[in-house]
């Protein structure tokens, strides 16, 4: 289930913040379109995320993620998982939360 597919609504996707039009948090899809910007936290936000609402419990085997260069880049990102949307699990490797690099 990919978030590209369009199975899940852009009401689904939501962040912390957006930079402003052109970077709402649906714009986080890959291939939506020749104009698309992508999704950029605002400048002021010190703690960023990205949440989408898959509906249900599924297994996540693949992330794919499409780089933004310029100011509001995302260089690192970790990984959280919850199931009723106010615990959350962060992805961990050797006890120690799993930071990926762009």
């Amino acid at each position: 289930m990919g978030i590209t597919s369009g199975l899940i609504s852009d009401d689904n996707i939501t962040s912390s913040s957006n930079w402003g039009a052109g970077s709402e948090p649906w714009m986080a899809r890959l291939n939506v379109g020749p104009d698309a910007k992508g999704w950029c936290a605002a400048l002021f936000d010190t703690a960023p995320y990205l949440q989408i609402d898959v509906g249900r419990v599924v297994f996540v085997t693949q992330i794919a993620i499409a780089g933004k260069s310029g100011q509001g880049m995302v260089k690192t990102f970790t990984l959280a998982s919850s199931e009723e949307g106010s615990f959350w699990r962060t992805y961990n490797t050797d006890s120690a939360a799993k930071v990926m690099k762009i």
